[in-house]
């Protein structure tokens, strides 16, 4: 990915987008109108590499944290619905079983 950072090199970003858009037309996904109309199409960047603001680095930090305690929340929240739902089922079968 590093080799198609649009800031640095743009001039492999818009070569590897007309190979992309020649194999979409070869193939029929898009017409060869289309292709050439986007190969003719200025590249265009978004500022900060797409971050609102530029901290890159604080954003992945963020998706690390929420990722860890998101899904340790959900793990938790399943092992105790199994929990539950064993118990139920347990108490269910003792019962059945008394009146048996």
């Amino acid at each position: 990915p590093a080799l198609y950072d649009p800031l640095k090199y743009p001039d492999r970003v818009r070569q590897r987008r007309n190979v992309v858009l020649s194999l979409m037309a070869d193939q029929g996904y898009i017409t060869p109108a289309q292709a050439k109309a986007a190969q003719s199409a200025r590249l265009v960047t978004s500022p900060n590499g797409g971050y609102s603001a530029y901290s890159p680095w604080f954003v992945d930090v963020v998706q690390i944290v929420l990722k860890t305690y998101f899904f340790t929340a959900i793990a938790t929240a399943l092992i105790l619905m199994a929990a539950v739902y064993v118990a139920s089922r347990w108490r269910n079968l003792k019962v059945e079983a008394q009146s048996a």
